[in-house]
């Protein structure tokens, strides 16, 4: 039998480490491998992993991973003294049980671990050539013109870092920095197995990398089973992906839109390339989203066919809309005016309109009048008082609903001073939706992180789809800010799901701790999610002092374990006044942040990242810090202290905001709160999960 392989990028990065002629032995060794992956290899750990092996290529080690039918290519480095300490690779002490590794999901873990009758270690003649005296590693000036770093400004800067945060400060481009830290702290083996897998179709495909620019966009992501599913699932639309934080819903998206552009997919849409509308939930997703599809389906097919933006932009695009900006920053004032003009008018201390406005405070009324009046096209009282507000906790009569009515009435008229709101030109682009021909549509359409969206943005999505079949959506009702406890089915006639929808239940992004860790608040829906990385507990941090210290100091500390910039990091918080004093207070500590809105993210900027819980939506870091998770603050003060229907909706959407806030941090975790006046979600959380530990004020 002949094994696959599987590759990850750290592999790569060795291989643009040697000469053109170390890596055509190194091809011709994975030929061999992949033909018999014992022969004359040697199984290495023996007291540690059962099915890690080595071959010797020269004067290099190929380290790969066997499993049933496919191999993981995890290292190939020079052979030095130290390399099984770089690599971590010593046996351990003790008694201590060997593990076999599964290398991918679908490839069941060997039962035989074969070693080779050979006690030199030699490979064969057809691989490889003896190892002669010398294994010196390459100079840096040799390995700066092996990767085609011709500038002699960028060589002079390089050579002066003396630290990985230097590396990030100087503008390298990605993947010349990614090779780049490889080299200077090589991985262990065990972090090689929690970085992306990726296919390696064939010999061809190595080669052609090693000749080029390295891109790791040139391979594609391994799906697991599940996912493979779902990408390839001959059912047409209307098509709902569920999963969990991490679960790759995203990817498996994206995978589906590449297979679209197959030759086998073209009887779909009169045997012509489809023309294809991607909407992502923030203005982050749209850059990742569009560079993996560029990959996918190439830069001149998404060039011709693809369109990628948020549902707010698309929705300006397609109405030739204004900015919304203005409204936005207006619209609580303007309500806060017309509550206070409406309750002078009201003297009767019986009358609705006072019964209403001392029950619903004015966030409340902002999503009524966002979700369930614009959200859902409302254009008069009379739909108003008919509508199902399925979600809603607290129960609003006739009488109540006229008023209302009457006060939103009062502050649209405000707002018209000042533009439209998102969902009110979301609106608008649904009218003229509904007016295009179907030439003039989409024949596919694809909503990711569909439970965020209101239900005229949705209604529009659908609307620029030619026909229902070509309707593909991901969701994870888990990670909804603004759940409403609505189906599909009110949003439009025809999203008929049943039978359609396909649950993802693997997490990648974050560790089995964290996973673990995650709070399940009130009847929250567990849907089996099973986290593959393993890490430290989630710490929870008592502070006494200053938070901006603690988080400073664990900020170095990880980026060190995980071979990042400390900048990599993300400081979630639940207000701008809370997160732009804890940016002042983390530049004072040395470390460089910066307060960050959605509009001006740039994920690649060299400074941690300080946001609120709602810019987060969709994002991921590899360390995540909550700050000022405090009672009244996390959750708000307007949901505490009270037994009301709206208050308790109100703790609801605060619970599910922080379960998102939480959820954004892949690998390292620390939530801050202050000793004194710790938060209701941080007493209520699971101890056995956490580690507690106290920051003692200096």
């Amino acid at each position: 039998m002949a094994w696959t392989s599987t590759i990850c990028p750290s592999f790569l990065n060795d291989c643009s480490n040697v000469g053109r002629s170390d890596f055509r032995k190194a091809t011709r060794a994975v030929s061999a491998i992949e033909r018999d992956p014992f022969g004359k290899a040697k199984r290495i750990l023996k007291r540690k992993h059962k099915n890690l092996y080595r071959v010797r290529v020269g004067n290099h080690r190929l380290i790969y991973f066997v499993g049933t039918n496919t191999i993981r290519l995890s290292a190939f480095k020079l052979r030095t003294e130290d390399l099984y300490d770089r690599l971590d690779l010593s046996s351990p002490t003790g008694e201590v049980e060997p593990v076999a590794v599964q290398i991918v999901p679908d490839d069941p873990v060997p039962t035989t671990f074969p070693e080779s009758d050979s006690n030199d270690d030699v490979v064969d003649a057809d691989i490889s050539v003896e190892a002669d005296d010398s294994h010196q590693a390459p100079l840096l000036p040799d390995l700066l013109e092996m990767w085609g770093i011709d500038d002699a400004a960028d060589r002079k800067r390089i050579a002066a870092c003396r630290s990985v945060d230097e590396l990030f400060e100087i503008g390298l481009p990605q993947n010349t920095l990614e090779v780049l830290i490889d080299h200077q702290r090589p991985p262990t083996i065990q972090e090689t197995l929690e970085e992306r897998t990726l296919e390696l179709p064939n010999l061809k495909a190595l080669e052609d990398l090693r000749e080029g620019p390295m891109t790791l966009e040139a391979f594609l992501l391994r799906l697991d089973p599940e996912q493979r599913r779902a990408v390839d699932r001959n059912t047409v639309g209307p098509i709902l992906v569920r999963g969990g934080a991490g679960t790759g819903k995203s990817v498996v998206a994206l995978h589906r839109i590449r297979n679209l552009f197959q030759p086998a997919a073209r009887t779909l849409f009169d045997d012509e390339p489809p023309r294809v509308l991607f909407l992502t939930y923030t203005k982050a997703l749209t850059n990742a989203s569009s560079d993996l599809l560029r990959a996918l389906i190439g830069s001149e097919v998404f060039q011709d066919h693809m369109t990628v933006k948020t549902v707010d932009a698309f929705a300006r695009q397609l109405c030739q809309g204004q900015s919304c900006e203005a409204a936005e920053k207006s619209r609580q004032g303007l309500l806060t005016r017309t509550r206070r003009d409406v309750l002078a008018g009201s003297i009767d201390a019986g009358d609705v309109t006072r019964r209403v406005l001392d029950r619903l405070d004015d966030e409340y009324l902002l999503d009524e009048f966002e979700w369930i009046i614009d959200g859902n096209g409302v254009s008069t009282c009379e739909e108003y008082q008919a509508l199902d507000r399925r979600g809603r906790e607290v129960r609003l009569d006739q009488a109540m609903r006229a008023s209302v009515w009457d006060i939103y009435e009062q502050w649209h008229k405000r707002m018209a001073s000042v533009g439209p709101t998102y969902v009110q030109q979301q609106q608008v682009a649904l009218e003229y939706a509904r007016s295009l021909s179907p030439e003039k549509k989409f024949d596919v359409v694809v909503v990711d992180e569909a439970q965020d969206l209101k239900p005229v943005g949705l209604q529009l999505a659908f609307e620029m789809c030619r026909t229902p079949k070509g309707f593909y959506m991901t969701a994870d009702p888990a990670q909804s800010i603004y759940g409403r406890g609505r189906g599909w089915r009110q949003v439009h006639d025809d999203l008929k799901l049943q039978g359609k929808t396909t649950v993802l239940r693997t997490n990648y992004r974050t560790t089995q701790e964290l996973q673990a860790a995650l709070p399940r608040f009130g009847d929250a829906e567990d849907v089996g999610v099973t986290a593959v990385r393993t890490g430290p507990k989630p710490i929870v941090m008592s502070c006494e002092g200053d938070q901006a210290t603690v988080i400073a100091r664990l900020f170095k500390a990880w980026a060190d374990e995980l071979r990042v910039p400390a900048w990599c990091g993300a400081v979630l918080v639940r207000d701008r006044l809370h997160g732009q004093s804890i940016a002042r207070a983390l530049r004072a500590c040395g470390v460089d942040a910066m307060w960050t809105t959605s509009s001006d993210l740039d994920l690649r900027a060299p400074y941690v990242k300080v946001m609120t819980f709602h810019a987060a939506k969709g994002l991921e870091f590899p360390m995540v810090a909550l700050a000022e998770v405090a009672d009244g603050v996390v959750p708000w003060s307007r949901s505490t202290g009270s037994e009301t229907e709206a208050a308790k909706e109100v703790l609801a959407q605060e619970q599910s905001l922080f379960y998102v806030a939480l959820t954004r941090a892949m690998r390292r975790l620390v939530l801050c709160t202050p000793s004194a006046n710790p938060s209701e979600f941080v007493v209520e959380l699971d101890s056995d999960r956490w580690d507690w530990q106290v920051d003692h004020a200096t």
